[in-house]
């Protein structure tokens, strides 16, 4: 579902659980859950970094109520909160990306979205620089999966279903 070294992107509409699932899936590669998810094994990676630039307090309830007190311990080895905006632009700098999962030691970062990290998506630069992040960070051992949306339907356009309806 996920190949070592590869970026992965969520891409979905609003208020499918796109959050939901990418805890899941922090707290699996950091180690605090075990067992299969969504039917697939997950390899443990040690810490992660999770961006919650995009709703930080609704997504530390949701982390929350997926563990226990007796998680505490292992959460606070293994998983970083970042709350709210970057302290950089990462279309401007994609290295700033690496900087900020070495400065926490993190192996995995998951970024919740990718919208609230580069601005005007739509423009070419935009995608170049996020994918020079995304690069810049694989090429240093470090595992980076997205949470993005579909573009919005303009009017006088389909509802988007297509890959093509992703910026």
């Amino acid at each position: 579902l996920w190949a070592k070294g590869e970026p992965f992107i969520l891409c979905g509409p609003e208020g499918v659980g796109k959050t939901a699932l990418a805890e899941q899936l922090a707290l699996h590669r950091c180690g605090v859950l075990d067992g299969m998810f969504l039917g697939l094994p997950v390899q443990s990676s040690g810490r992660v970094l999770y961006l919650a630039c995009d709703r930080p307090t609704q997504a530390i309830r949701s982390f929350r109520r997926m563990v226990g007190d007796a998680d505490r311990e292992l959460l606070d080895e293994r998983l970083t909160i970042w709350r709210g905006p970057l302290p950089f632009n990462l279309v401007a700098e994609p290295k700033g990306l690496v900087e900020l999962a070495q400065h926490f030691d993190a192996e995995t970062v998951v970024i919740d979205s990718i919208k609230d990290v580069a601005s005007d998506l739509s423009k070419e630069e935009s995608g170049l620089g996020l994918n020079a992040a995304f690069q810049n960070a694989v090429a240093e051992g470090i595992e980076v999966a997205g949470l993005h949306h579909q573009r919005k339907q303009q009017t006088g356009t389909a509802k988007p279903r297509h890959l093509s309806d992703v910026y």
